[in-house]
């Protein structure tokens, strides 16, 4: 132990929290790009999660599916809360996920809560522009 404080670990701390910043800003700026107007989020001073709670209306097991099937993984809040119930947050991972992974995911998460909403399940606003 003695060596690895003489060595430096204080170095390798700023690094590793720099490291940690770069991802969590990423996260926090992906969903603002993406989510801003459904969702909200935590933007953390420290520590390796983000909380996002989405709309009302997402169905919990087709988001788990459409994000299964798209690679991106999430935690449910409900694996948080006392009784296990179903809330509408989500905690999302980042400390060991690559900087890229964040930058292509965070689309993917956000194209999947679209898609999962019960408001639109009938699809009749997708053409309202075309």
């Amino acid at each position: 132990v003695a060596e690895l404080y003489r060595d430096g670990v204080w170095s390798l701390t700023d690094h590793l929290n720099e490291s940690l910043r770069v991802k969590k800003n990423l996260v926090v700026d992906g969903l603002a790009d993406e989510l801003d107007d459904i969702c909200a989020w935590s933007d953390p001073a420290g520590g390796l999660f983000v909380w996002l709670r989405y709309p009302e209306d997402v169905d919990q097991r087709k988001l788990t599916e459409l994000t299964a099937a798209r690679n991106v993984y999430f935690a449910p809040g409900a694996n948080f809360h006392i009784t296990g119930d179903d809330r509408p947050y989500l905690r999302l991972a980042f400390g060991h996920v690559p900087d890229q992974d964040i930058r292509d995911g965070i689309p993917l998460l956000a194209q999947c809560i679209r898609e999962a909403r019960t408001s639109n399940a009938a699809k009749e606003f997708d053409n309202l522009y075309d």
